[in-house]
């Protein structure tokens, strides 16, 4: 069996998926999420991390707040000022954004 390997950077992703340019694509969970939102697309197969106690089927981020904040859940952030080091990143900006919606924020 064969395929064809093309390199799209990642802006241009959806677009190719909408245009039918690629048949799959090998993605990050961030494009995987977006595609799935945009296309109704599958994972077709994935690694699914394990620990001692076993799988882990949840997604993952941090919030992050200094020792002795005051900050103690994301109710907390009402008003506060959030830094985030890419809204398009799953681990640093997507799963923390989709926590702070379901608090009402």
């Amino acid at each position: 069996p064969t395929f064809e390997l093309r390199a799209i950077h990642s802006d241009k992703t959806a677009e190719a998926v909408e245009k039918g340019e690629i048949d799959f694509l090998f993605g990050n969970p961030a494009q995987f999420v977006c595609l799935q939102l945009q296309h109704d697309n599958q994972a077709l197969a994935t690694i699914v991390m394990s620990s001692s106690k076993g799988p882990i089927d949840g997604l993952g981020g941090t919030v992050i707040v200094k020792s002795g904040s005051d900050i103690q859940t994301l109710a907390d952030l009402e008003g506060k000022i959030v830094g985030a080091a890419s809204i398009s990143s799953m681990a640093s900006g997507q799963i923390q954004a989709l926590g702070m919606q379901r608090e009402g924020l």
